[in-house]
């Protein structure tokens, strides 16, 4: 069952697109980030589970935990909860 309250959905629907975060946090993001990648990034920072992520992208449980390991490497970090803290911690407006 997807979490009842996700006050961010609008807000996720909405989000800037990634060559605009990339503009204006190029430091944030790993150079060879795919925006496939970058996509579920938003998702992650609020607190996503990937079934979340993927029921909201359209996408299968297991792209959306490959997209979530890749981003792990390129960032170089070994948690979700890392990405999310280096994100939000560095202003990245996700």
């Amino acid at each position: 069952m997807v979490a009842a309250n996700h006050s961010l959905a609008p807000a996720m629907k909405s989000h800037r697109s990634s060559a605009t975060r990339r503009q204006s946090h190029p430091e944030l993001l790993p150079p060879d980030l795919t925006a496939a990648e970058e996509r579920v990034l938003p998702y992650l920072c609020a607190g996503w589970n990937d079934r979340e992520i993927g029921i909201e992208l359209n996408l299968p449980d297991a792209t959306v935990r490959r997209h979530i390991d890749s981003c792990l490497r390129k960032f170089g970090l070994t948690g979700r909860a890392q990405i999310a803290a280096r994100l939000l911690q560095g202003g990245g407006g996700l």
